[in-house]
């Protein structure tokens, strides 16, 4: 079998309008996750090949989605709202779009060469499933109503074949 990933950690995102004014801190904004990252096992046997990747994205507070501090207390301080100051000094009450992962499984054959059937020999059949477990994603302020960017998809769990000859 064999063992890949990636991962990445923001460390430092700041913007700033213009000169002189102050820098807002990015990370964890408006998609801009501090940590995101995948690994995927493939395991190969004879004519067999099975693969699984699990791709996370990092939590982050939706910009575009606030509320006060009223709404905040008669909620009880929900942990779907991040409660926090900017870099303006200003207590802000935003929309924490959660952390989430996605799993994908596919599954090969490549069928023996043959001099009797040449058309079938080296011919793999495949079929995968992504998003095994039928997650949505996350809920944002955005066109979509779904977090946009990060790799998200709105659509549920697919299913895909596909068939490949090698010559």
């Amino acid at each position: 079998g064999m063992v890949r990933g990636d991962a990445s950690y923001l460390l430092q995102y700041d913007t700033q309008s213009d000169p002189g004014q102050p820098k807002v801190y990015g990370i964890n904004r408006d998609g801009r996750t501090r940590f995101r990252g995948n690994i995927g096992l493939t395991w190969r046997k004879e004519r067999w090949t099975v693969g699984w990747l699990t791709t996370y994205y990092g939590p982050y507070v939706d910009t575009g989605a606030s509320t006060t501090k009223e709404i905040y207390d008669v909620l009880g301080g929900p942990e779907y709202i991040s409660s926090y100051v900017d870099s303006g000094g200003v207590r802000r009450y935003r929309y924490l779009v959660t952390g989430f992962a996605t799993h994908n499984f596919n599954l090969s054959y490549t069928l023996p060469r043959s001099r009797e059937r040449p058309l079938l020999s080296d011919v793999t059949v495949r079929f995968g499933i992504n998003n095994v477990t039928d997650i949505d994603p996350p809920l944002a302020d955005s066109d979509t109503g779904y977090q946009r960017g990060a790799g998200t998809n709105p659509r549920g769990r697919t299913f895909t074949a596909q068939v490949g000859k090698r010559f």
